[in-house]
């Protein structure tokens, strides 16, 4: 089954597809302190002043539906009351985060503003994404309060998801600041990706074959742009077109990330046509980012699809007994897990340390392969040398063109192209010179054999012979024979090696 899941690549889109609508649902805007339903009226050209809401033009929408896009409106929400007494005579504040440029004003009067609303793109001043506002205690009353605001958002150019992001009360502070707090366990993991970055690109730069490691090198830093990109935002105060590209760069690193990881897996266990594999995975992505408005779900999509595909392959694998593909198995399976469990604090928090385990994972294994090349590195030397000791013994035999002679307190250096030949004498060696002239050399005939080069043939447990001295053969009908020198010498041949002579003479 798994195999023929591999064998159709399209049905791969099919699955991925599937993922997508089962794993995300719309995320809404999060409101709190206002009523769910809304007041809203276009301004009026030079309106300045706050409007009864009973116009025609007026109409009553969702909180999270409010949409001052390429206009310029009046909103009025109504403050639920309990939720704005603040404990210990705190001062409360109205905390916003929204696509807009507003000025707000509690049961009528103003109380402060985000940005310069306007009828026109030109004038408008952008707000910041995320604003506070003091709220002065005695503008609250005891029964209804109301909250209203002018806001328009010409700036806003994707044109993606609520303008109203969330809308809060409670005590003064630093909005900046709380977010900061919240992505400050993830902040910590920023020197440990560019780190892993580092080490991974000079290790694969210095060997030019180690792919793997170049690849692990792009992974660290692209997780380590995402994790600035996302953090950003707890960091500095920004206009809210700024948060437009933020969130396009968040969309763009989360896939490459995935897809990298992906392209990883698959270069490991060396998969057959491994760009058409890619570019299938590739478009799977493409189109669930297509599919989704929201940008944090498209980052969701751009990072799950490519690791749900390669979890899929790497399960397979670990089915089939290959040990190594546990580790890439488990390690994709948490983040899986992690999304379908907390999708909300995935991309802020849990992604990034999945993503420190799953580097750390990785760079262990990666210790584990290079130990591994390493040993095999030695053993290859090893094995050279042992060679290239063996070769140049070989070629010094071959090439030997002196030999020494010790016999009777004398040592006489004979060039070996002189001796024709060579015979056992009880413990010495008689060497026979081509010049008729006989030696006495104090060593056995073997030992002298592994001194002569490769020229000499031992055709006789007695007889050394140089074969440029060897005039023809001759065999008996009892399997022995003899060989003739160029000198006239007969050399007995044994009948077991007269077979290794006459192919090698012959």
């Amino acid at each position: 089954m798994l195999k023929l899941f591999f064998q159709h690549r399209y049905f791969i889109l099919l699955m991925s597809l599937f993922f997508f609508n089962i794993s995300f649902a719309k995320a809404g805007a999060q409101i709190t302190g206002v009523a769910d339903s809304v007041m809203v009226c276009p301004v009026e050209k030079g309106q300045t002043v706050i409007p009864d809401f009973t116009s025609t033009d007026c109409w009553v929408t969702a909180v999270q539906d409010i949409n001052p896009r390429n206009t310029h409106i009046w909103v009025k929400l109504a403050i639920i009351s309990l939720q704005v007494q603040a404990p210990h005579d705190e001062v409360l504040a109205l905390y916003i985060t929204s696509k807009m440029a507003a000025e707000f004003y509690i049961n009528g009067k103003y109380i402060g503003h985000n940005g310069t609303p306007s009828d026109a793109k030109e004038y408008e001043v952008p707000g910041n994404l995320d604003s506070v506002i003091l709220l002065k205690q005695p503008l609250l009353l005891k029964g209804g309060n109301e909250l209203i605001i002018r806001a328009s958002a010409h700036h806003d150019w994707l044109k993606i998801g609520s303008s109203f992001q969330s809308i809060d009360f409670r005590p003064i502070g630093s909005i900046t600041k709380n977010l900061l707090i919240h992505y400050s366990p993830s902040v910590l993991l920023l020197g440990v990706f560019i780190l892993g970055g580092i080490y991974f690109a000079i290790t694969g730069l210095l060997n030019k074959r180690r792919k793997r490691e170049c690849i692990l090198s792009v992974i660290s830093f692209f997780a380590a742009a995402q994790l600035i990109t996302e953090v950003y935002r707890g960091f500095v105060a920004y206009p809210y077109p700024v948060q437009d590209i933020r969130l396009i760069l968040i969309t763009v690193f989360s896939l490459g990330f995935g897809l990298t990881v992906s392209f990883y897996v698959l270069s490991t266990f060396k998969v057959k046509r491994i760009w058409l594999t890619m570019s299938t995975i590739s478009f799977a992505c493409l189109v669930g980012i297509i599919l989704f408005n929201d940008y944090d779900q498209k980052a969701q999509v751009a990072i799950i699809t490519p690791l749900t595909l390669s979890l899929i392959y790497t399960g397979y694998l670990s089915y089939r007994g290959q040990r190594r593909a546990n580790l890439f198995f488990l390690g994709l399976l948490s983040f899986v897990v992690a999304l379908f469990v907390s999708p909300l604090l995935f991309l802020d928090i849990i992604f990034f340390y999945l993503i420190a385990i799953l580097l750390f994972a990785l760079f262990i294994e990666q210790g584990i392969v290079l130990n591994r090349e390493s040993k095999a590195r030695l053993l290859e030397k090893l094995r050279a040398d042992r060679l290239e000791l063996t070769l140049s013994q070989a070629i010094e035999r071959d090439t030997a063109t002196h030999v020494v002679i010790r016999s009777a307190g004398k040592i006489e250096k004979i060039s070996t192209e002189k001796i024709s030949h060579c015979s056992s004498a009880d413990g010495y060696t008689e060497i026979n010179l081509s010049c008729g002239a006989k030696l006495l050399h104090n060593a056995t005939l073997t030992e002298l054999e592994d001194e002569l080069p490769l020229t000499f043939l031992r055709v006789h447990r007695s007889h050394l012979v140089n074969t440029s001295f060897v005039k023809n053969l001759k065999r008996d009908t009892s399997g022995t024979g003899y060989l003739t020198l160029t000198h006239g010498s007969k050399i007995p041949v044994s009948r077991r090696i007269m077979p290794k002579v006459r192919k090698i003479i012959g």
